[in-house]
């Protein structure tokens, strides 16, 4: 099943810098068809990033096409970016996770 691609819509909101820009491009080279616009049967991925120090949070929603809630109000608080995107990525389809991400 890994040449099977969900289709979904990004929204990204908040702080935008080099770091969320390098986990943002990590996670768009993940296995996601990644479309320009929502619609029927195409879920939506919203993330709002925050700076807080030297780290980031993200809060994660994903609605489904039909407009309901699949992931709600998901946090990830990473400092390092490497593998952040990956690890968001899966959060999207609702693995969840601890709090803070630390690469392995």
């Amino acid at each position: 099943f890994d040449n099977l691609k969900m289709k979904m819509h990004l929204k990204t909101s908040g702080v935008s810098d080099a770091n969320t820009e390098k986990l943002i491009k990590e996670l768009k080279g993940c296995n996601i068809d990644w479309v320009s616009a929502g619609g029927d049967n195409v879920p939506e991925a919203s993330i709002g990033f925050v700076k807080r120090g030297d780290k980031y949070e993200a809060t994660i929603n994903v609605t489904s096409g039909m407009s309901k809630a699949v992931v709600a109000g998901q946090k990830m608080i990473f400092k390092d970016t490497e593998g952040a995107g990956k690890e968001l990525a899966l959060r999207l389809f609702g693995k969840g996770g601890a709090l803070e991400y630390e690469k392995e």
